[in-house]
């Protein structure tokens, strides 16, 4: 069945994220993204260790008008912090922030929203003061990445991306970083560092 979670908004409606877990919906994509949507709620980190797997929500659905904010996530040298936001084929995320967030691993990639399929939209996003300290292994430190070759495109539009941080010996990107074609329309990349 379709499953909905809808907030009165990102101000009231909060979920406390914790060291661990992750947040799934429609993993295997079987049903349609249209079907499965998070509007208008809060994942706020609530602490750090070296367990943290830094992935907040993993999703084949819709994202609107939510926040994902953080402290300091994945401090120590086997923490990882791998897409706060995780969008799978035909996801939508729409007038979101990811902000505030810190990862350090060393053998994975680090970014704030992940790209893992074909069809994505963002839009109208807010990607800002997200850190990754990446070692020598790190594949696609960036900020905003999409992580392969996907069918149709991946499009990333109207954004603001800015502020973040890509540091360590696999520091590549500090704002949106490719493996494979996209869009990238209309969008504002300011004082990113890598």
């Amino acid at each position: 069945e379709p499953v909905k979670i809808v907030g009165h908004s990102p101000d009231t409606s909060v979920i406390s994220h914790g060291n661990s877990g992750v947040m799934g919906m429609n993993l295997t994509a079987n049903r349609s993204a249209s079907d499965f949507e998070i509007r208008n709620v809060k994942f706020e980190v609530s602490g750090s260790n070296n367990a943290f797997s830094g992935r907040i929500l993993e999703i084949c659905g819709i994202v609107s008008n939510c926040v994902f904010k953080g402290k300091t996530v994945g401090t120590g040298n086997n923490s990882g912090f791998s897409g706060a936001v995780r969008l799978l084929a035909g996801s939508r995320m729409i007038d979101s922030t990811v902000e505030q967030l810190a990862g350090k691993w060393n053998s994975v990639s680090s970014k704030g929203i992940e790209i893992a399929g074909g069809g994505v939209i963002v839009d109208r996003c807010v990607v800002r003061n997200v850190t990754d300290q990446c070692g020598s292994g790190a594949t696609l430190p960036t900020t905003v990445g999409v992580t392969g070759v996907f069918t149709p495109a991946p499009i990333i539009r109207n954004c603001y991306v800015a502020h973040n941080v890509c540091e360590g010996s696999a520091a590549e990107f500090g704002a949106i970083g490719l493996l494979g074609p996209a869009v990238v329309e209309n969008c504002t990349i300011v004082s990113n560092v890598s």
